[in-house]
């Protein structure tokens, strides 16, 4: 009694260290999912022991009973040892078994040999696969670079999971999945000298410094999931010129605990930290299902220390809070949770900042962000919403994503492509939009432990940073133009014609008949035309601006757009140069580029609308050079003063 006493405080003991592994480690938060892990195969060992008592021999149970007690310890390694042993002699329950060594594996990212054991689940028993380990089955093998059999798998877990994805819609996905395998971005990758070979993740700016976690610097204690240590808190100073960390050393024992720590958040003075962590009191460590959750902690900076962190108020110990993520004002905070209402495995969600500095209500980020998956890992600047999840079209594991923030709505995540995503977990990522640099961290195949953060250097390339979404963008557009309009276009171009001629006829036996009057410019009295201070001529038009970063014309600009086509239908002598232009946002070579796009997008426009090609004499983006208030590089600016700048300007000239 007093042994069964002692094994069941041990496991407890066990369970409650799993917490942080929910949402922090990749080899863990990716993989496991702890109601299954939990609950699953809660009644085999009594099931398979009667079921099985006269097929099995009694060394083989108990092995069998051994493996699964390490099992629901979550002491994954151990575990596949003991079932590996056991599996030649098992005459009954292989499915089971299998499916716990494609677990074990799969739950330490060891996808080589998890696809083993999942390959000879699915030859033998695939009638009886639940959609959850198809799905690890479809994840392993995209870890191994088994795309073409992750394809048929992913076909039978929609049609297991009886989803309203139709033929034609996983065909589209795949092809999706074809093109984020065909491309790779230009920029250099760097895995950081701070890396030790256990894990190091979740990076975060602390002004001119980093703060990190890590369970390879002095690690603490033994985690029975994976036998490492566990994770602390470091800050570093950043290199200035390998953007590595310097001199890392442990945060205050304030904020480290003899648990875990990770994944943390600062405001823009550095006087307020949102970070992660288990439960570690002995009142409340546990939720009602028995298991330690995840709580999100702030502490402030006083006295030249972090002070005790206390635990946010809307954070309920029955389910997992984590990953805390402030905005740039620190009137937001984004997080992740596992509370109900949650739409997968885990969801990102966001929480107003009073003025008093108490909570909003939390609100999840909707469908569009959140999947039946895990979402994670949220980074948000002034217009972006960066995450990793295993649950829209990626690579494998986990993929950083990204969404725009400045629209009414959230936009359709974007994935970030290879080299930043691989076949593995990629995750925690960081950025410095302006100079087009950041961290992140993954487990891919090449690094130096588990878990490693590399720098990324995007500032050769930044004008390619969305070439291949603006190339689909561009064919598109010209898709519509001389596609769909194709015959309005050459019918307005033969009237336009036809009007020319028939002014010109008559023009000529006005002549013959009465005598000429003086010439009159039709530009003079015209209030639609006016001088600019370098004496050019142009249209008095306002409203032809374009959003942040894109090139479309947008509904409320085609008001203005047709006073400039209805003037060049009604002065085919004369013609237009458009000159477009973007704000001071981004590198200079990028925004010639796009304010190029701009141009030649409001020049399709005027020609689908039926002017005279003839009389567009040029369409040439100036990118930034042409500011028309002082928001340059550097200076302070609303959106709403940005926003001017995004514009096309017509000059007029005569042929």
């Amino acid at each position: 009694m007093k042994k069964n006493n002692q094994s069941r405080k041990l496991e407890t003991k066990r369970m409650r260290q799993l917490v942080f592994f929910l949402f922090a480690c990749s080899s863990l938060m990716v993989n496991a999912q702890i109601e299954i892990t939990n609950t699953q195969f809660e009644d085999e060992p009594e099931t398979i022991r009667k079921a099985s008592a006269k097929e099995n021999d009694v060394e083989v149970i108990a092995l069998l009973e051994e493996a699964d007690l390490l099992y629901r310890r979550m002491e994954y390694i151990k575990a596949a040892q003991k079932y590996t042993a056991l599996t030649p002699n098992l005459k009954t329950h292989h499915d089971k078994v299998y499916e716990k060594l494609g677990n074990c594996y799969y739950f330490n990212s060891d996808f080589k040999n998890a696809v083993v054991w999942y390959e000879k689940l699915y030859e033998d028993y695939q009638s009886q696969m639940s959609t959850e380990a198809l799905s690890k089955y479809v994840h392993a093998l995209k870890g191994v670079n088994e795309y073409n059999k992750s394809r048929l798998v992913q076909r039978v877990y929609y049609k297991r999971k009886k989803t309203d994805v139709d033929l034609q819609e996983i065909q589209a996905r795949e092809a999706q999945l074809q093109k984020l395998l065909s491309y790779v971005r230009p920029i250099k990758l760097e895995n950081i000298n701070s890396n030790t070979p256990k894990s190091e993740f979740s990076p975060m700016y602390y002004g001119d410094k980093i703060v990190f976690a890590s369970n390879g610097i002095g690690g603490k204690g033994k985690y029975g999931w994976d036998g490492n240590p566990f994770l602390d808190l470091f800050e570093a100073n950043i290199d200035p010129n390998t953007a590595s960390f310097n001199n890392p050393e442990k945060l205050s024992s304030q904020i480290n605990t003899k648990y875990h720590e990770a994944s943390v958040s600062f405001n823009a003075e550095g006087s307020i930290m949102y970070f992660t962590r288990n439960n570690h009191k002995r009142k409340e460590r546990k939720g009602q299902d028995g298991i330690n959750k995840l709580q999100i902690m702030k502490s402030t900076f006083a006295n030249g220390e972090w002070q005790k962190a206390e635990k946010l108020s809307f954070v309920n110990e029955n389910y997992s809070f984590g990953h805390p993520a402030l905005s740039p004002d620190g009137k937001k905070l984004y997080f992740v949770s596992d509370m109900p209402g949650s739409m997968g495995k885990s969801d990102i969600y966001v929480v107003s900042i009073l003025e008093d500095g108490s909570y909003g209500k939390p609100m999840n980020l909707g469908d569009r962000i959140n999947s039946s998956g895990r979402e994670m890992f949220p980074f948000v600047t002034d217009n972006f919403i960066y995450f990793s999840s295993d649950g829209h079209l990626g690579l494998g594991g986990l993929d950083v994503f990204r969404a725009d923030l400045t629209g009414e709505e959230i936009s359709e995540p974007k994935n970030m492509e290879r080299p930043v995503n691989s076949n593995k977990d990629d995750f925690s990522y960081i950025c410095n939009e302006n100079k087009h640099t950041g961290y992140f961290a993954s487990n891919r195949v090449g690094g130096k432990g588990n878990d490693d953060i590399y720098f990324f250097d995007a500032t050769d390339e930044a004008a390619m940073l969305r070439a291949k979404e603006e190339q689909e963008e561009i064919d598109e557009i010209v898709a519509e133009v001389f596609q769909e309009e194709e015959t309005a276009v050459k019918e307005a171009v033969e009237e336009a014609v036809e009007e020319v001629v028939e002014e010109v006829v008559e023009e000529v036996v006005e002549e013959t008949i009465i005598e000429v009057p003086p010439t009159i410019n039709p530009l003079e009295n015209n209030p639609l035309v006016y001088t600019d201070t370098n004496g050019d001529k142009k249209l008095r038009i306002e409203k032809v601006l374009f959003d942040f970063d894109r090139f479309q014309i947008k509904e409320d600009a085609k008001e203005d757009l047709e006073k400039v086509i209805h003037f060049l239908k009604e002065n085919a002598s004369f013609g237009v140069k458009i000159a477009s232009h973007t704000d001071s946002r981004g590198s200079a070579v990028y925004n010639k580029r796009l304010s190029q796009k701009r141009a030649e997008a409001t020049k399709a426009y005027l020609i689908a609308n039926g002017v005279n090609e003839k009389q567009i004499i040029g369409a040439e983006g100036f990118g930034e050079s042409q500011l028309i208030n002082d928001c340059a590089d550097g200076t302070p600016c609303s959106k709403s003063q940005h926003y001017l700048n995004r514009r096309s300007e017509f000059i007029v000239t005569q042929f």
